[in-house]
């Protein structure tokens, strides 16, 4: 899919908006919908970086597992959060999203804060960060190597991706879970020789497991009857 770079107005965003569930909807691989959200978004801003990022070990660290970069390095890995400063850090605790259009001039940015940045090459930056019940549990950045006015739709527009692209890695990881957990009951029926049965009463279906049909010496797939 070719990026949204360009495209104007509440009409570009909608279509955005669009875009990235179109995308999204498809993708199990947690990793895989970070990258597209953050490369999608990062195209419709026109950006320096996009990321998101998952926190780790009880809210110490944040994990950046890729992100979408234009003439900016990138900043896969994990990093603390008392490298972002105490401003950015008590703002990701509270859950409010930070923008600061410039870090040179910005007053509330503490010294921390502007070396972080000046590291990555950020001039300017918008962080979303995602609280759930209380707890800090991810957060979506975008960053801009020259100083930068977000507009008050751009930063919705930010706000948004990060809601979608938490709701998608949820769902992915807890289909993997429900995946993992499936493969092991089967193997745990093979090691101890135990089968399972299914009756569908509202259509009168009997399943039998693979096991099943070992135990009973019966032919894989052939009808089943209550006899």
């Amino acid at each position: 899919m070719t990026g949204m770079r360009g495209a104007s107005g509440r009409g570009g965003d909608d279509a955005f908006r669009v875009a990235l569930a179109d995308v999204l909807r498809p993708l199990s691989d947690p990793a895989a919908i970070q990258q597209e959200a953050a490369r999608l978004l990062g195209q419709r801003l026109g950006a320096s970086r996009v990321h998101y990022g998952q926190f780790v070990e009880n809210g110490r660290y944040l994990l950046v597992q890729s992100d979408y970069c234009d003439d900016a390095p990138s900043v896969v890995g994990r990093r603390r959060l008392n490298e972002y400063g105490a401003t950015a850090l008590a703002e990701f605790l509270a859950g409010r999203t930070r923008v600061v259009q410039d870090i040179a001039t910005d007053t509330t940015s503490t010294p921390n804060e502007r070396a972080a940045a000046e590291a990555f090459g950020i001039r300017a930056f918008v962080l979303a960060p995602l609280v759930k019940n209380g707890v800090p549990v991810a957060a979506f950045a975008v960053h801009q190597t020259e100083p930068r006015v977000w507009t008050p739709n751009e930063i919705i527009l930010i706000e948004e991706t990060a809601e979608r692209t938490w709701a998608a890695v949820e769902r992915a990881q807890t289909e993997d879970a429900l995946r993992q957990s499936r493969e092991d009951f089967v193997r745990a029926q093979e090691v101890g020789q135990i089968g399972w049965w299914r009756l569908d009463t509202t259509q009168n279906i009997l399943t039998w497991s693979d096991e099943n049909y070992r135990i009973f010496g019966a032919p894989k797939g052939a009808p089943l009857t209550y006899e």
